[in-house]
Order: structure tokens, then C-alpha cells, then sequence
């Protein structure tokens, strides 16, 4: 918003070599003494992993070492790092750090120019290389100079036009300030933009993209209401501006001032009379997405010639919205096209990179329009940790809470997550049926879902179902039971001789001694012929041997226990379980519903029900409803070894289906 576009036809990229600057490092690095050894060490770690490719690495450690102090090495290595990233803007910013520090350095200052110039920040880029030429004409690197001055030089012509500055000192000035604004604001150094932008103001009030930028790093300062005054103020001197127009919608938006009539009577208007540049087509494509005017947005993204789109940010983002508009409206072959071609054209693949990745792995997210940082001003998403530790709600300013079922709707994981934390630290009816809308809806993913779902009705929010679930991309049903759990002896014998057989003998089965438990229990049932617990673990201690002829044996033995004693759990849920495990998973479930719906159950009868409902989850494929039931289950035992090897399945088919 507000960020000139990345021009076509730029001078190739041309690096600082490599071995001057580690040269550079050195002399600093001898200069400045303040840097521990251990430090200098980190530094040196640092160098080397940029060399090797280890970028992240090196980017973890001295952004660390740069919160503790300033030191020279630590910023000439981070301007490095972003150098070969191509990370423009943080090169250039660590760059003027490394300017006012060391204002003779000339390689320094022609790092400058070079990150503005590909950061396209020409103006700015414009003023350093004249002033390196000016100061060191016969520089080694002068010909980069020469190079990069001429193109620089036509951009800034052109931009100066567009603005309406005249091509002198005072026009390059405001151009240049200008362009230090965008910068800062994609560093979100927004105390810089609020200077930049007033003082742009000040000396030139008719120009309008400095109130819009205020006003959106007023917004992601957290001053919402001066965001929307400054908006208006735009609208009111430049009534003819769609991108002011535009800007001030979304903030009423975003800020929770703006009525649904308000918002449908203006997306009519950017149908019905689109803008006809570039930059304020892609915002009125992020403001219809943004509020959910699917229909609208699609309208609009047709009546847009090709030709409107000169450069590559704007396409790739033109792409990017109607692959997120076409997966909304279930045309996903045609989104995943889509979001491969916006991916080309955008930065680091942008949002369309992180869409289409999410897609292919169906993890349920995708589509949405832009990440958390679109929604929410960039200081209070600092504080969203803090809800997720504390259960506060006051992040969210009060006329922000109505954005809840747009963010649920709409939202990245980020921010579906936060949302969904929010409502249930806020706690009210409103916020608990915007929970429930979303829980059974398409939107999100599987367990978030899930998750909501079971959490409401633990609340009693929603009743034990059944309510209707979408996962794995179809629609089913899922509904909730829990049984009053009871400690008290069951199956127990009237001979206290068989119930101390019986336990020995299970000893013996966990203890992998098939034989002496089968000797145990066939003990048993000589004083206890009917026992069904001296019986049900003979056949377990058959099944245990795992060759055909003891697995028929034990079926049998299960079924006749249950024939005889319909009561008794244990059985009737070992033969869902074998049902499960050959395929006939319906037979399964309809075994297994004899026990699910009673109202009491002993604690090793619930394990044993869970164990079973977790594995037939699991061959079903629903993993989310299999993540509940574990749950369960370790509420009430605990890491039992059973309930481990729950945890452990569920994992392994989760990594599994990740891989897809």
C-alpha cells in the first residue's frame, strides 16, 4: 500500500567482491575492540555460513550479537548477509548504519547505492552514487558507479513526473525522502515513516502518497482512529484518488468501523468503475478479498486489461488474488496454475509461494489473501503471544473483535490461531457461535477445527452431536461422548483365588511370558469356568502370538465371551478391533457403538474404548478425531503404554500424511 512498484529493464546485479569485504571485516573487526573473543568468533561463524549458503544461521546469529551492542563487524556482515539474499532494504538500512559510523568508508557507500538502486529506491540510490563519484572519481569501483548512475538517473526522471516534482535539487529531495519512507516502512520503523512523511508533507502538502503512508504506519503503530483521521484527511484533499479511497476503506474496515452496507456499497463501486492504474488495482483486489466480496472480487479481476499491469510486484499480486478467489470458489487445478505463475513474479514467492505450498501438502489453510500482518497493525501482533501464555483479550481493539468470523473465515494459520484464542479467552456468546460457525465449516484445517469443536462442547457450548465435520476434503459427522468414570472392581470373581491368578497372569502378559499366563488363566477357569476376565485374557495371550491359527482362536474365544456375556467391554471391542484391522470398518464402528454411548464406565474400560476408537479413527484416516480421543485417554490414565502407543501411531501418520 503506497510502495512504488519494482520497475522493469534495471542494470544487472553486480556484487562487491567477496574477498574485499571479508578484507573490510578484518580491518574492522582489529579497529573495534569491544567484541569478546567469543564474539569475534560468532562473527567469524557468521562469515562462514553466508559463504556456505547457511543463511538463516548466519542471520540468527548476528541479529543476536546485534542486540547487544553496536558493533561495526556485526553490522558490515548483516549488510553482507542481506546483500547476498537480495534483500535490498535491510542491506540498505545496515549500509547507512555502517555511513554514519564510518563516513569515509567509500565501499560502503557505494553498497548503498547499490542496494537502493535494486531496492528501487532510485532517488535515493541516485544522490549516493554522485556522491561517490564525487568523492572518489577514480575508485577502483567507479565503472560500478557509472554503471548503475545512468538507469538510476532515467527511473527518477520518471518517477519525479508521476509525482509531480520538478527534476532539481529540492524535487530529488522530496522523491528521495519519499522513497526513505517505503523503505522504512517495509522494516516496520514506523517512528521513521511518521518523521519521513510529516516532513514530506510539510514542504509538500499536494503530494499525496505521503498521508497514505502515514496513515498505514499509523495503522501498524496501533493508532487506529489517527490512521482513519489521516485517511480522511487524503480523501478529503485528493477526492479523485482511488488508492486514498481505497486505503481509507480498508482502515474503517480493519478498525471495525466500517457497517457491512458500507463495505458492499463500495466494492459495487470498484466493479462498476475500476481504477486504471496499477497500484490502486492491487489494493482494491486486497480490500475485496480482505472483506469477503468473492463474487465482486472475481467481477473485477475480469474487467482488468493485462496492460494496466506494467510491472512484475503488481502482476504476481493480480495473479496471486484471483488463485485465492478461484480456490475459494472450489477451483483449485486452476488456483494451483495460478499461484505457480504469481510465485515467478513476487519477491520470494510472497503469499502466493506459502498458498501454493499449503495447497500441495492439504494442510487445510489455503486460500487466503495475506498473512496476519495485513490484518492486524504489526505492534499489536507482538503482543499475540501474550494472549496465546495469558488468555488476555485486550489485543484486539473493541471494534476489532468484529473481524473474528473474517478472520476465522479468511485468515492465515497465524492468524485462525490467534482468533480462535482470542474468542475462547473472550468467552462470550457472540465469540463462541463465531467458534462454532467456523468449526463447522470448510475453512482451516482439519485439527483447528476439530480442536474448536471439542473444546466447545467441553464447554457445553454444542451438544454431544452429531454435528456435521469436514475433513480430508469431505464432508462427514463427529459426535461426542463422556462416560462417568468409576474405580470400582469390575469383572471380579467370587473366588479371591482366581482374581489373584488372573493378576499374576496379566503380569505375565505384559511381561511377554505367553505360556505361564495362559497356564495362569486356564487355572482360573478350572475353579471359575464362566469368568469372562480369566477367558478374555487367555485369548488376548493367544492373540499375542500373532500367527494365524492363535488369531482364530482368539476371535473365536472373543466372540463366544461376548455371546455369553454381552456386558463385558473388553470383548465385544477386541472384536472391533480385529473387524478394524481386516477392512470391515462400518461392522467396526457398529461393534464399537454398543460401549460408546454408555453413561458409566470403569477407568481401564475407557481406556480399552479409546485404544479402540483411536485406532479406528486412524484407519479411517481421521486424524484429528483420533488427536481428540488420545486425549481423552491420557486425561484418565496418563502415559499408559497403551495410550503411548496411541501417540506414536497418530504421530507416524501424521508425518506421513505431511509428506503427502
Amino acid at each position: 500500500m503506497g510502495k512504488t512498484s519494482k520497475g522493469k529493464g534495471k542494470p544487472k546485479k553486480r556484487m562487491l567482491p567477496t574477498r574485499r569485504r571479508q578484507r573490510a571485516s578484518s580491518r574492522v573487526m582489529e579497529v573495534v575492540t569491544r567484541l569478546s573473543r567469543n564474539q569475534e568468533a560468532r562473527v567469524s561463524d557468521a562469515h562462514a555460513m553466508i559463504l556456505k549458503g547457511r543463511y538463516r544461521d548466519a542471520q540468527a546469529i548476528l541479529e543476536r550479537l546485534d542486540r547487544q551492542g553496536t558493533y561495526l563487524a556485526v553490522i558490515e556482515a548483516l549488510a553482507m548477509l542481506y546483500e547476498r539474499t537480495n534483500q535490498h532494504d535491510l542491506c540498505a538500512h545496515h549500509a547507512s548504519r555502517l555511513m554514519r559510523l564510518t563516513p569515509n568508508d567509500a565501499e560502503i557507500l557505494l553498497l548503498f547505492g547499490k542496494a537502493s538502486t535494486f531496492g528501487s529506491r532510485t532517488a535515493v540510490a541516485l544522490l549516493a552514487l554522485r556522491q561517490f563519484l564525487s568523492r572518489w572519481p577514480d575508485h577502483p569501483q567507479a565503472n560500478i558507479a557509472h554503471e548503475l548512475l545512468g538507469p538510476a538517473e532515467v527511473e527518477t526522471k520518471s518517477r519525479l513526473k508521476m509525482a509531480g516534482f520538478e527534476y532539481n535539487e529540492r524535487g530529488l529531495r522530496l522523491q528521495s525522502l519519499h522513497e526513505q519512507s517505503i523503505a522504512a516502512l517495509s522494516l516496520n520503523r514506523f517512528d521513521d515513516v511518521q518523521r519521513l512523511c510529516k516532513e514530506l508533507i510539510a514542504e509538500a502538502p499536494e503530494f499525496c502518497s505521503a498521508r497514505n503512508n502515514l496513515a498505514i504506519s499509523l495503522f501498524h503503530s496501533g493508532d487506529l482512529e489517527q490512521a482513519v483521521k489521516v485517511a480522511e484527511e487524503a480523501t478529503r484533499v485528493f477526492p479523485e484518488n482511488w488508492f486514498s479511497r481505497i486505503l481509507l476503506t480498508k482502515l474503517r474496515f480493519l478498525g471495525g468501523f466500517a457497517d457491512e452496507a458500507e463495505c458492499t456499497a463500495f466494492a459495487e463501486e470498484l466493479v462498476s468503475n475500476p481504477p486504471d492504474s496499477q497500484d490502486p488495482i492491487v489494493a482494491a483486489e486486497e480490500l475485496l478479498s480482505m472483506m469477503g466480496k468473492d463474487t465482486e472480487l472475481l467481477k473485477f479481476i475480469e474487467s482488468i486489461p493485462q496492460s494496466l499491469l506494467v510491472d512484475d510486484i503488481p502482476q504476481g499480486m493480480h495473479l496471486h488474488f484471483e488463485a485465492y478467489v478461484r480456490c475459494r470458489l472450489g477451483e483449485q487445478s486452476h488456483a494451483e496454475r495460478l499461484w505457480t505463475r504469481a510465485a515467478d513474479l513476487l519477491p520470494g514467492g510472497g503469499e502466493a509461494s506459502e498458498n501454493l505450498e499449503d495447497l500441495r501438502a492439504r494442510a487445510g489453510h489455503a486460500p487466503w489473501p495475506g498473512s496476519m500482518a495485513q490484518w492486524l497493525p504489526i505492534t499489536r501482533m507482538r503482543e499475540c503471544s501474550k494472549i496465546l501464555r495469558s488468555a488476555s483479550n485486550s489485543t484486539l481493539a473493541s471494534g476489532q473483535t468484529k473481524l473474528l468470523p473474517h478472520f476465522l473465515d479468511r485468515g492465515d494459520e497465524a492468524l485462525r490461531t490467534f482468533a480462535v484464542a482470542f474468542a475462547l479467552a473472550k468467552g462470550s456468546k457472540e465469540a463462541l457461535e463465531h467458534l462454532k460457525t467456523f468449526s463447522m465449516s470448510d475453512r482451516g484445517s482439519d485439527s483447528l477445527r476439530h480442536k474448536v469443536l471439542s473444546e466447545l462442547w467441553r464447554r457445553e457450548f454444542v451438544d454431544e452431536g452429531p454435528h456435521p465435520f469436514f475433513a480430508r476434503g469431505k464432508w462427514s459427522e463427529v459426535a461426542f461422548h463422556q462416560a462417568e468414570i468409576i474405580e470400582d472392581s469390575v469383572g471380579a470373581s467370587d473366588f479371591p483365588q482366581v482374581n489373584e491368578l488372573i493378576a499374576e497372569g496379566v503380569d505375565a502378559l505384559y511381561d511377554e511370558r505367553f505360556d505361564d499366563a495362559e497356564r495362569l488363566f486356564d487355572e482360573a477357569l478350572k475353579i471359575d469356568p464362566l469368568n469372562p476376565n480369566a477367558a478374555y485374557n487367555k485369548a488376548l495371550a493367544w492373540l499375542q502370538r500373532d500367527d494365524d491359527f492363535s488369531v482364530e482362536r482368539a476371535t473365536a474365544a472373543f466372540s463366544e465371551i461376548h455371546k455369553r456375556s454381552p456386558d463385558y467391554i473388553f470383548a465385544g471391542l477386541a472384536l472391533a478391533s480385529l473387524l478394524a484391522r481386516d477392512g470391515k470398518l462400518e461392522e467396526a464402528n457398529e461393534k464399537m457403538s454398543l460401549y460408546s454411548l454408555r453413561k458409566r464406565l470403569h477407568i481401564s474400560e475407557a481406556k480399552a474404548l479409546y485404544v479402540v476408537q483411536a485406532e479406528i479413527l486412524m484407519l479411517q484416516g481421521n486424524l484429528e478425531g483420533a488427536e481428540t480421543v488420545y486425549q481423552l485417554a491420557r486425561d484418565i490414565v496418563g502415559d499408559d503404554p497403551q495410550v503411548v502407543a496411541i501417540r506414536e501411531a497418530l504421530d507416524s501418520k501424521i508425518f506421513i500424511a505431511k509428506r503427502g
